[in-house]
């Protein structure tokens, strides 16, 4: 069976890498056909509505179909805790499949953080920017605090965020011990709610400093849980550690209580 499994991992990593590619150069095109200026002005205000809506679904798909490749089966629980609004969705971080994962199942629009490496990349980087990603330099504390000040005008629009609760992915599963306080900062500076969400099982998939994914098993079930939003509405900054280690305990709790059957 071990040859199966390996089997499959490998054809599924030929379908993620050949997706990626496919639905990420949707993602350009599209953002492509927005700038152009050879197109009739009326054509590009219909196109510039749908954009996002294209972008969405593009994304929902390059994740379902991953998922599927792979056999993951995610069990989503929590999804009347998201808010209509613009919002961050704050989220536990062990594997690379945890964004797609939650592509895969995620009824609302939303853009994720990326470390800012990742834009340097040919072609995915294009995407990345297409897309409306935010180039996260973690390097530099100063820049990435200017990134989301300067992104706060597009939650209050309606666009909502996908940040990393521990900054980068965690060795080991679970919640991390220490959440940056970026995205606390950016929250509570634009005074929109913060989603906790909880992922458990996408450690088992891909676990950071392995190669291939799904390898030890047909079969890979993934919890995602959406917990209630937190608000910010009147905190200031000086409440920002109190808000980190509150939504940070929250996460612990609802990971620990998680039951993937």
């Amino acid at each position: 069976m071990k040859f199966i499994y390996m089997l499959r991992s490998i054809l599924a990593s030929v379908y993620f890498l050949i997706a990626t590619v496919v639905f990420g150069s949707g993602v350009i095109a599209a953002a492509a056909v927005i700038q152009a200026n050879w197109i009739p002005r009326k054509l590009a205000i219909k196109v510039q509505a749908y954009k996002t809506k294209i972008i969405d679904l593009l994304s929902w798909i390059w994740g379902r179909t991953i998922q599927m490749a792979f056999n993951m089966r995610v069990h989503v629980t929590g999804e009347e805790n998201i808010p209509e609004g613009g919002c961050l969705l704050l989220f536990n971080h062990t594997s690379h499949f945890d964004i797609l994962t939650i592509y895969g199942q995620l009824k609302k629009s939303a853009r994720f953080g990326a470390k800012i490496e990742l834009f340097k990349i040919p072609l995915f980087g294009q995407v990345l920017r297409s897309g409306g990603m935010l180039p996260i330099a973690r390097a530099d504390r100063e820049d990435v605090l200017k990134l989301y000040q300067d992104s706060i005008g597009r939650v209050h629009s309606g666009e909502s965020f996908l940040l990393a609760a521990e900054g980068t992915r965690q060795t080991s599963a679970g919640v991390g011990a220490k959440f940056k306080s970026g995205p606390f900062i950016f929250a509570i500076s634009g005074q929109f709610p913060i989603v906790p969400v909880v992922l458990k099982g996408s450690t088992d998939c891909l676990p950071k400093g392995q190669l291939l994914a799904c390898t030890d098993r047909w079969r890979y079930d993934i919890a995602l849980k959406f917990l209630p939003a937190v608000s910010t509405k009147g905190l200031t900054l000086d409440d920002r550690k109190r808000l980190q280690e509150e939504v940070r305990e929250m996460m612990a709790r609802a990971y620990d209580s998680i039951q993937i059957e």
